[in-house]
């Protein structure tokens, strides 16, 4: 079985986040392709929407709890899932060639920890 990872996103110009797979267009903007379910079917129309940010979900990469952990792609880790471990929140972050949950001054790999998924780092 092939673990692809599933891309999350928050479309432009609204609160609603999106899964699909991203593209950046001529101008360097993000986009997002998406299926979209008509009259029942899934995938008959895929559709280009505007997004900010892209995170990225990896099969493995799970909380504490079993929920599913977004790294953000950006370095200022908007729209990365923000993490909890003990008393030390962080953003989960793809960083030097790994996933990572940054907080304060420090960097943990996301395997170490007891992280839970308590949010999604917003756009300002």
């Amino acid at each position: 079985m092939i673990n692809l990872p599933i891309f999350r996103a928050k479309r432009l110009y609204s609160d609603e986040y999106v899964f699909g797979v991203p593209r950046q267009d001529s101008k360097g903007m993000y986009e997002m392709i998406i299926d979209v379910v008509e009259d029942g079917i899934a995938g008959v129309i895929q559709r280009y929407i505007e997004v900010d940010t892209i995170s990225i979900h990896f099969p493995d990469m799970l909380d504490s709890q079993g929920n599913k952990i977004f790294a953000s792609l950006q370095e200022d880790g908007k729209g990365g899932d923000i993490m909890q471990d003990d008393e030390y929140f962080g953003i989960a972050k793809y960083k030097d060639c790994q996933f990572v949950v940054e907080y304060e001054d420090c960097i943990d790999n996301i395997d170490n920890g007891n992280f839970e998924v308590i949010g999604i780092q917003q756009w300002s």
